[in-house]
């Protein structure tokens, strides 16, 4: 065909020099080749498709998160009521048994305490009497010794001895140690000589004296039986209680150790049935969101304690829970001379590699991210920059640098055009693993620069709604007819939405005004700006 073609154009050339007229066929051919698409027209087709896949699967995950939530809703609505009632059963059978194992122990009880009571009355009399007993019979015997030393002392003066006899004298019995502690045992006491027996007294009596001890019976431990199940809740919410039991299986004997408690109590399902949150304290006014041209300062109050039930608790952008008041409306000098000061940011530059930007595009957008890379203050301890490219997958062409030159040098070497659907959850996602090396003292940023045709707005939103839940602000540069996707873009970006939403109407506009539209983003990023 080509040969063909090219034979028709030299002819072509030869009529019209004076040759013979083209025929039907060299005609057809000539307009068949005039009409074939150019490869920028191919590469667009297939991004269209790329991106109409990606809107396909992106459509498919809203809906297949909106089935798997209703069948979870399902299943646990359907556990609980059948778990309740459940339990509702069991508790009822449980507090029935309960009750009537309660009510004769009780009685049980009742009729033992009355006998021992009893027992323990007619043995402490016996004790009193005995007692008594004792101590009358040893005061006799004590009075009877005295009376004897007495006789015998006036005998020996009677019979002209000169001194009277001297008795043994010995210590008070010290108990010896007890051949067992508990069952029956015995010991040796003992005890000493203090003075000798003289002149006919009292020989020494025994010395040495077996006695028997630890009577008692050992003691023996309680033993139980283990813990039976938990039982159910007594109440669904506002406070209820569990229990366990347990059996003794042997009973404590001799001062053993006492079974302890036989049931184990537990509060369960405490939370109130329905209950408003509680809000924190406000928090302190954040820093102005724009260094001039009016931005905003905000405080917010964080959940303290959830609402449960149908308890009510304000949506985070409501008014109880969020204030803004206006700042820094004073006039922001010319955009193509600001540059940037204040405190540093670590910046993450996510440029939209699709095939709906075409490569002159992406040379578009990596011009302005080198002009943003070179008007703000990069350093170890000011700003940083890193840049990532998405399409059908993202990838990081520089993580966060503070050298310039490095930074060129990569953006020059590693940035391209990638071609595929614009799915922008990756790159969002890429982004927010670069910002984890970020640092405490500078303010993480992700500004994202697109066309505005994303592929997988659900996804996107999911990621982007997690990212700024982590206190990253996200911002959005549109390049092009993403006017049209304005509700789409204030969505996924911080609040408010138009401090972090950037429209440029094209490509051309964005290279001849390159300045200016960066420096709108510097006075949208930074802190405090300055002129160049």
């Amino acid at each position: 065909r080509g040969l063909t073609v090219l034979g028709a154009s030299a002819r072509g050339r030869a009529t019209a020099r004076g040759g013979a007229p083209r025929g039907p066929r060299q005609h057809a051919l000539l307009s068949r080749r005039q009409q074939w698409p150019s490869a920028e027209i191919c590469d667009r087709s297939i991004a269209s498709v790329d991106e109409l896949e990606g809107e396909l699967k992106d459509k498919g995950a809203r809906l297949e998160a909106e089935r798997q939530g209703n069948r979870k809703a399902c299943r646990d609505d359907r556990w609980f009521e059948q778990r309740m009632m459940m339990l509702t059963s069991f508790h009822k059978n449980d507090v029935a048994r309960k009750m009537s194992e309660a009510t004769s122990r009780l009685g049980g009880i009742t009729e033992r305490t009355r006998l021992k009571d009893d027992t323990r009355a007619n043995v402490n009399s016996k004790v009193l009497s005995v007692e008594k007993q004792c101590r009358d019979e040893v005061d006799a015997l004590l009075h009877k010794l005295c009376n004897l030393q007495q006789v015998r002392d006036q005998m020996s003066l009677a019979a002209g001895k000169q001194e009277l006899p001297q008795d043994c004298e010995v210590t008070e019995w010290r108990d010896g140690v007890c051949s067992t502690s508990c069952g029956g045992g015995t010991r040796i006491n003992a005890r000493e000589v203090l003075v000798l027996a003289a002149l006919g007294g009292a020989a020494c009596p025994p010395l040495r004296m077996t006695q028997a001890c630890s009577e008692e019976e050992c003691p023996e431990d309680c033993e139980t039986s283990t813990w039976s199940g938990w039982s159910s809740c007594s109440a669904r919410c506002d406070g209820g209680f569990q229990e366990r039991i347990r059996s003794v299986t042997v009973q404590p004997n001799g001062g053993g150790v006492s079974c302890g408690n036989l049931v184990s109590v537990r509060p369960c399902n405490s939370r109130a049935c329905d209950r408003d949150c509680m809000l924190a304290e406000w928090s302190k006014w954040s820093l102005c969101s724009l260094p001039c041209d009016g931005g905003t300062h905000d405080r917010h109050r964080q959940v303290d304690r959830r609402a449960l039930g149908s308890g009510f608790c304000p949506a985070a952008g409501a008014g109880e829970r969020l204030e803004r008041q206006p700042c820094n409306d004073i006039a922001c000098p010319e955009a193509s001379n600001v540059t940037c000061h204040g405190a540093p940011v670590d910046l993450v530059l996510l440029v939209d590699a699709s095939g709906s930007v075409g490569a002159r595009g992406v040379a578009s957008f990596k011009n302005l991210a080198l002009e943003l890379a070179r008007r703000y203050p990069l350093g170890a301890r000011a700003s940083r920059v890193a840049v990532a490219t998405f399409a059908d997958e993202a990838h990081i062409v520089s993580g966060l640098e503070g050298d310039l030159k490095v930074l060129e040098g990569k953006l020059n070497s590693g940035m391209g055009w990638k071609g595929g659907a614009s799915m922008l959850s990756r790159g969002l996602a890429l982004a927010n693993t670069v910002l984890a090396g970020s640092r405490i003292e500078a303010a993480p940023i992700v500004l994202v620069l697109t066309d505005g045709r994303v592929a997988d707005p659900f996804l996107a939103a999911q990621v982007s709604a997690r990212i700024r839940g982590h206190g990253t602000r996200v911002l959005f540069a549109v390049a092009g007819r993403g006017k049209k996707a304005t509700t789409l873009f204030e969505r996924l970006s911080s609040r408010p939405s138009r401090e972090n939403v950037i429209f440029v109407d094209s490509f051309a506009e964005l290279v001849q005004n390159l300045a200016s539209v960066a420096g709108t983003v510097l006075q949208r990023t930074c802190s405090s700006v300055g002129v160049r």
